[in-house]
């Protein structure tokens, strides 16, 4: 389905990502390192389900072919 219709599921996963990333008013969105390094320093509290939020973002991003979305945040 996906190879066949290619620009129906990177549209989808767009609007996917951009929902997800509003509902969590952006953290979902970058690497994630300034709310890593904040959470190191115990000066963080994520709101729940964060970590959810960025795997889906992530398997969103994979879905979509976007190469950006699926590195960057299995580097940090």
């Amino acid at each position: 389905f996906i190879r066949r219709h290619l620009f129906v599921v990177a549209f989808a996963m767009g609007i996917l990502l951009a929902l997800l990333g509003t509902f969590y008013q952006g953290k979902t969105y970058g690497t994630g390192y300034h709310e890593a390094a904040a959470a190191l320093k115990g000066a963080y509290e994520a709101p729940f389900g964060l970590a959810a939020a960025k795997w889906a973002a992530t398997v969103f991003s994979y879905w979509a072919g976007i190469p950006g979305g699926i590195f960057t945040p299995s580097l940090t």
